[in-house]
């Protein structure tokens, strides 16, 4: 059931990157300059999500040994 949780967690985290990629790539087009905040949450999303797929990763190899 904890491995149902993981993958949930991963995808919902693989979402919101892609949603705040898009947004700071919009923002770039409109402006011409990337805003701090959006730039450093986006950071944030993206290392959520790495601890995510590092966690999966790390279940599957216990699973297999």
């Amino acid at each position: 059931m904890k491995g149902n949780k993981n993958k949930r967690h991963f995808y919902i985290c693989l979402f919101l990157s892609v949603l705040f990629t898009i947004n700071l790539i919009k923002s770039y087009m409109n402006t011409g300059s990337l805003p701090a905040s959006s730039t450093i949450f986006t950071v944030v999303v993206y290392i959520a999500t790495l601890l995510a797929a590092s966690t999966l990763k790390g279940k599957n190899t216990k699973d297999n040994v």
